[in-house]
């Protein structure tokens, strides 16, 4: 083999490290960033559901308010009549 033949080989692979440096960079970034995504919609998620829980809760407090509301309304027209 003669030193031209090795130099182009040391520099094919060289070229072809960092190439595979560089691709396992990018699929780490990318892997990062996709991480960071699905966190910030869990978080998104968790608070949406969380809304909703107290918007039920809200609604079930309202609802039985009333419902006494009601019940002494009829319990005082039944003291009256």
């Amino acid at each position: 083999m003669t030193s031209i033949n090795k130099e182009s080989m040391m520099s094919t692979i060289n070229s072809v490290m960092n190439f595979s440096t560089s691709v396992a960079q990018t699929i780490q970034q990318g892997s990062q960033q996709t991480a960071q995504a699905i966190s910030q919609s869990v978080e998104r998620l968790d608070r949406k559901k969380e809304s909703i829980t107290q918007q039920g809760l809200q609604d079930i407090q309202d609802r039985q308010a009333m419902a006494q509301r009601m019940d002494e309304a009829r319990n005082k027209i039944d003291t009256y009549a």
